[in-house]
Parts: structure tokens; C-alpha cells; sequence
């Protein structure tokens, strides 16, 4: 049975603007952490500064980000019986109407499937998918989002992340990329400076001590969700050739959550590679400013579905040269030799190769600061976003 609720806050009275805002709806899977869902949380509040009154729908009720909304905007939560629970969709179908919603904006093809399915041969909405995964994590996850594609109608249109990504659509999914365009993912670039410079340095200085990490030894620092596609192993590895070949005993920290059974055979694997003392595990965190502060680089070692990292580009505002795998749009983030370097994905070798150029070389990071904060600013992006959903 779907459960349907709904965040109702007592709000001081519309505004002539407000009242005569523009519905759109914005749909998700849910709000846990991860680079989508701060982005949809990102937009979705920059929109409604901008006058669009959002409507979200949250097709899950896992959904611990949810109080990062802006409390005025209504949202829906649906639960669905099982993933493919298509019955769901007679309840979307009756929000859509409820709210006279005539935009649909979807993160990832899924939500779109779902909500698409429940307006069929209504030709007089227009939905805009909005993705973020490049490489399918499966062979079934690319014959699934092959079909969801093929729902798309002659109004709707997919907004990209990265210029690579756009390519890759057009290469595996044979889309037609006449009715797409590519929308950077953004950042609040003051993300940096927001916090106290002295307690952050204060923070630093405790993170350390806690972990057992000295004062001048090098730290990467990895921010990603514990699954298999974000390559944690091969991180592992690549810190096991790093201390061996190039003599460089760095510490390293893993901040994200994910699946128990996961975390358990990654801290299994740690300690038989006799790097228990090396690698930290720490959570997830609701602020990694303090965990950033401590750390000498960034890196990512997915080997798939990771696209434009928001969590690589909070690095680069605090500073932090990147070392980021090749794949999704890490070409068009990272300057080469400016701002960080690229790796090939589950290459140990060429990992460690370049996580010891990064920390023995000399970068700037006044420059890569300036860098971010010029090209991916979370203020251009809802701009842009705001242009294309009033087309």
C-alpha cells in the first residue's frame, strides 16, 4: 500500500509574486546523502528564491536531507511496496492534477519512468530529466535506462551534466541530442570561508590527534558513498603502492555511509593489506569542511556511474589539488597540473602514481580556489536551470 504524506508549514501570506508563481514539479528517489540529492536540494532552494514555487515529491521515505528544504515548499512523500510498484503512479497522477502541475522536472531516468507513466498521452506537460550517472553500474542497468529514454516526448528535454556525459548518451543510448544541453553542477563558493577560519584550524588540529595521524604526515582524503562503483578497493591498493614503491606513508580518510555488509568487507580487506592504522573510516558527515581542512588532497576512484562530483568540487573551494579517475565529466573539472590530475580507473599504479605527484608537488591553492569559484558556481547554475524551466 502507498503511503502518501505531505510537509505542510504555517507560512506568513503569499505575496502577489508568490501567488502568481509558476508550479513545477521536482522529483527524486529520495533524499539520503549523496551528490544528486545536494544538488536537487541546491536547485530546487535557489528556484524558489527566484520566484518558482516548487512542488517535490519524494518517492521514498528515507529521506534524512529533507529538513535541508526551504520549509515553505510543499512536499510530497510517496512509499513505494516494492521498486517496481507502477501502481504508485495513480498517485502521482492525482498530485500532478491536485497542484496543476504542467512542468515535471525528474533527477535520474527511474523518477522520470515513474512519473512519466503516469501521464501518458497527456502531451500538454513537459518534463525535464535531469541526469547524473555516466557508465551503467550493469548491463541491466543500461537496457533499463535504454527504455526509459524511449519515453521521452517531443516536449521534454534532458539537461546534462558534463559535455562527456552528453557524448556517452549519444554513443550507448543512440539519443538524439537535439533536445539537450549541459548545465554544470555548481557550489556555493564560499563554501570554504562560511566557518571559522580558527576553529577549522582547531578542528585540524583535534581530527588528527584523534586518528592518530602526526602533524606533517601526508592526507588523502576520499568523500563518497560506501558502494562498490565508487572503487574504495582500489583505493586501498593504490595506498598499499603508495607506502610501498614510493615510500610515501600517507593516511587516508573515507567519509560517506552506505550498506553495513559493504563497510565490513572493506574494513576486513583493510586490516589484511595492514592498513588499519592508515585508512580512517569516519561516516558520513553533515559538514567534511573539518575532515577537508586536515587533508592535503582529494580523490575519487570510481570506476563507473560518477559523473560532475559536487564533493570534488567543495574540495577544490577549500583549496585541495584533485586526483579524480577519468570517467563522467572529471576531464572538464580538473585543469591538469593546475588544479589536480587524472587517473585511469582501477589502474593501483597509475592512483598511487599520481596521488604521490600531487603531494610532493608544488600547486597553488589561492589559484584553484579562484579556479572553482569562477566556473562552477551554484549561483550561475540556478540561473541557467531557472532560464531553461521558463522556456
Amino acid at each position: 500500500m502507498n503511503v502518501l504524506s505531505i510537509q505542510h508549514q504555517d507560512t506568513p501570506a503569499a505575496s502577489f509574486k508568490e501567488k502568481d508563481a509558476e508550479k513545477i514539479m521536482f522529483v527524486i528517489q529520495g533524499l539520503t546523502q549523496g551528490g544528486a540529492e545536494f544538488f536537487f536540494i541546491s536547485l530546487v532552494n535557489g528556484l524558489k528564491r527566484k520566484g518558482i514555487e516548487p512542488v517535490v515529491l519524494l518517492l521514498s521515505s528515507d529521506n534524512p536531507l529533507k529538513i535541508s528544504l526551504d520549509s515553505t515548499i510543499k512536499v510530497y512523500t510517496l512509499t513505494r511496496s516494492f521498486r517496481y510498484d507502477v501502481f504508485i503512479s495513480n498517485r502521482i497522477k492525482k498530485i500532478m492534477r491536485e497542484e496543476a502541475i504542467k512542468k515535471v522536472f525528474c533527477i535520474g531516468a527511474f523518477s522520470f519512468f515513474l512519473s512519466k507513466l503516469a501521464v501518458l498521452g497527456s502531451p500538454e506537460l513537459t518534463f525535464f530529466l535531469s541526469l547524473h550517472t555516466t557508465v551503467p553500474v550493469s548491463k541491466k542497468e543500461h537496457i533499463l535506462d535504454t527504455l526509459y529514454l524511449r519515453m521521452l516526448g517531443k516536449r521534454d528535454k534532458v539537461i546534462f551534466i558534463c559535455q562527456n556525459q552528453r557524448e556517452f548518451y549519444k554513443s550507448k543510448y543512440k539519443y538524439k541530442s537535439d533536445k539537450s544541453l549541459v548545465i554544470y553542477n555548481g557550489i556555493d563558493v564560499a563554501y570554504a570561508v562560511n566557518g571559522d577560519a580558527e576553529q577549522l584550524l582547531t578542528s585540524k588540529a583535534s581530527i588528527r590527534q584523534a586518528h592518530g595521524i602526526p602533524d606533517t604526515a601526508p592526507v588523502i582524503i576520499k568523500v563518497a558513498n560506501l558502494r562498490q562503483e565508487k572503487g574504495h578497493f582500489y583505493a586501498v591498493d593504490a595506498l598499499q603502492l603508495l607506502h610501498e614503491k614510493h615510500n610515501c606513508s600517507a593516511h587516508m580518510f573515507f567519509v560517506g555511509g552506505g550498506q553495513a555488509s559493504y563497510s565490513q568487507k572493506l574494513t576486513a580487506y583493510i586490516a589484511e593489506k595492514g592498513l588499519a592504522g592508515h585508512i580512517h573510516l569516519v561516516g558520513p558527515k553533515d559538514d567534511v569542511r573539518p575532515y577537508l581542512s586536515a587533508s592535503d588532497i582529494f580523490t575519487l576512484t570510481s570506476y563507473s556511474v560518477e559523473t560532475f562530483s559536487i564533493a570534488a568540487l567543495e574540495a577544490m573551494s577549500f583549496g585541495l589539488p584533485c586526483c579524480l579517475t577519468k570517467i563522467g565529466g572529471a576531464s572538464e573539472m580538473v585543469a591538469e597540473d593546475k588544479t589536480g590530475l587524472l587517473c585511469r580507473a582501477k589502474d593501483t599504479e597509475h592512483i598511487a602514481a599520481s596521488w604521490h605527484k600531487l603531494l610532493t608537488g608544488n600547486y597553488d591553492r589561492t589559484y584553484i580556489q579562484n579556479y572553482v569559484r569562477s566556473k562552477f558556481s551554484s549561483t550561475t547554475m540556478v540561473q541557467q536551470y531557472h532560464d531553461v524551466l521558463q522556456t
